[in-house]
């Protein structure tokens, strides 16, 4: 007999900030639990406000409150009902039978339809006091909530039933659906078929959408990949502005290249005179082409490698190692993008530009394009902007801290000065993304930010953007994690045994590989998620050995390590994969 399902407690709260893990954080996710009657309208509990996603109502099991608590060994009453940052706390609730689209009536008024899975962060963990890897276990247990979007607006209070109206015994359940975006044996037909359900909403549809981008992405930058140094010709070089020059670089064998993320960088090896010295340069072009890719060098005083590159003539042979960098736009992301460059900081932006820019028109999100320089003769790549706000309609400002008396604001460029936070809010607005038949409001604080450009330059926004609630901010760091963290590591070569897949595998320092990449490079398929060291779905037991991380991660034990990040700190390494 199955058991009723009722309304125990209910809550609301707005953002305000909070010490996680030593970061001054917005959330929502503390919260008192209320128990008099809330009223819900077409958004979601009055006075409630989420931090970071745009979900009506979110919902947890109070059923499973006692199971996490006892395998936290956590004493049931330090938790109270909302602990888990809910909206509605329910007696019991099945993730593993709910679908994906239920319609479910709860009290006598309020219609509500079960959405899409929760997708847990570190902030839960934090909430929980646990250690980020718990994430995963989590996910792998179904004990995740829901997310709720309401039908029709009413009143609901304790004790009111949470009966299901209208079943889709044909969708996917809510745990089904979590599973299935963590697992890598997922395929691209059974994500289709998820993206296919009538009544996703847009934090569902990023979800599916980069789990999909994903699966083809991996076997995209797989084809063609190589390790090590390979031999590039410069077949082209055009001036941008007196001091940058592009390079289109070809392989030297002919043989074609593979696709790379719009963002990355490229590590390039040269003789200049009697020292061989390592550079690493954005990526400025991304173009389906697979025969060529392109660098934009700024030539820097007394930079040996800037220097040696503007003076070097279209058939010189350079070598570089296949396109990396952590750094790089999520193009499943349709939430409205902000692109901000300063100076050469405009590399890589050019890349995420135009490959935003190649995504439907009709499903793309809004993009904004903020250039920082000086004045007009030294602002690259000018008109080719210029040219997609005209045929693409990008929201374009260009702020010259130096300009000259001939140019004018308004038509030269749109402001002038230092680009502060205050200033970026300003030109910044609200954008209504169409979706379903309907359309939502999005404010700045849901964008998605990306910076490059000089250090002061890219921390004093990043603070203030944090400041003012922005959760999604990326910037690039010039020198690749793992360079800074082999400054004194002199491991140029390991042997790396991966058990349970019987694999045993070379891995060199100079091929700039984390164990995962490594595996994957050779057909194994290790669990991930965020390859960024924040989910803990990578982590597995070194059984034999010594590792690092290149990025910084807690809640890692000494004989564990998280393959997305992880890299041998000895000759011999096994791993349980």
């Amino acid at each position: 007999m199955l058991m009723e399902s009722y309304v125990v407690a209910l809550s609301v709260s707005t953002p305000k900030l909070e010490n996680i893990n030593g970061k001054d954080l917005r959330t929502s996710i503390v919260r008192e639990p209320l128990y008099n009657p809330v009223y819900f309208d077409q958004t979601g509990p009055v006075g409630n406000k989420p931090a970071d996603h745009i979900e009506d109502v979110f919902v947890y099991s109070e059923n499973h409150y006692d199971y996490w608590c006892e395998e936290f060994n956590i004493e049931r009453s330090s938790w109270k009902h909302a602990h888990w940052g809910e909206n509605i706390t329910l007696n019991h609730a099945c993730e593993e039978t709910l679908r994906i689209g239920d319609i479910v009536r709860i009290g006598n008024e309020a219609v509500l339809q079960v959405t899409f899975p929760r997708i847990p962060c570190f902030k839960l963990s934090w909430r929980l006091g646990q250690a980020i890897s718990v994430l995963s276990d989590i996910i792998d247990s179904g004990r995740i909530g829901f997310y709720m979007n309401v039908i029709e607006p009413g009143t609901i209070k304790p004790n009111d039933i949470f009966t299901v109206i209208k079943s889709h015994p044909q969708h996917p359940t809510v745990a089904g659906v979590s599973r299935m975006l963590q697992s890598s044996g997922t395929s691209i037909v059974q994500m289709l078929e998820v993206k296919s359900l009538p009544d996703l909403t847009p934090w569902g549809l990023t979800w599916i959408n980069k789990k999909i981008h994903t699966i083809e992405e991996l076997s995209q930058l797989k084809e063609y990949r190589w390790l090590g140094w390979r031999s590039f010709t410069i077949n082209h070089i055009v001036a941008e502005t007196h001091d940058i020059y592009s390079f289109y670089l070809s392989p030297s064998d002919t043989q074609a290249v593979p696709a790379f993320r719009p963002g990355q960088h490229l590590a390039v090896r040269l003789q200049v005179e009697n020292e061989v010295i390592e550079r690493r340069w954005s990526l400025s072009e991304y173009c389906p082409d697979k025969m060529q890719y392109r660098i934009s060098i700024k030539k820097v005083d007394n930079g040996l490698g800037s220097s040696w590159m503007h003076a070097a003539k279209e058939g010189v042979q350079v070598e570089i190692k296949a396109p990396s960098g952590d750094f790089y736009l999520d193009n499943t992301d349709i939430m409205p993008i902000v692109l901000i460059s300063g100076g050469i900081g405009v590399t890589p932006m050019l890349a995420m530009l135009q490959a935003h820019l190649l995504k439907d028109k009709n499903t793309r999100a809004p993009i904004y394009w903020i250039q920082c320089v000086l004045n007009k003769d030294n602002h690259p790549f000018r008109d080719d902007v210029l040219a997609k706000v005209e045929e693409l309609g990008v929201h374009i400002h260009f702020v010259y801290s130096g300009p000259t008396e001939n140019e004018t604001i308004g038509h030269d460029y749109h402001s002038c000065g230092l680009l502060s936070v205050d200033k970026l809010m300003s030109i910044l607005k609200t954008e209504n993304i169409k979706f379903n038949g309907k359309t939502i409001a999005i404010p700045p604080a849901f964008f998605s930010f990306y910076l490059c450009g000089p250090k002061p330059m890219q921390q004093a926004l990043y603070s203030g953007l944090k400041e003012k609630g922005v959760e999604k901010v990326f910037f690039e760091e010039f020198v690749s994690a793992l360079a800074m963290n082999n400054a004194d590591n002199t491991l140029d070569v390991a042997t790396v045994t991966y058990k349970n897949a019987k694999k045993q595998l070379s891995w060199h320092l100079e091929d700039d590989v984390s164990l995962l990449e490594l595996a994957e490079f050779y057909d194994l398929k290790p669990q991930y998620q965020c390859r960024s060291g924040q989910c803990h779905r990578c982590k597995v037991k070194v059984l034999e050995g010594k590792v690092r991380h290149t990025l910084s991660v807690e809640g890692i034990g000494e004989d564990e390590v998280l393959l997305c990040c992880g890299v041998p700190d000895s000759s011999q390494l096994i791993i349980d994969v």
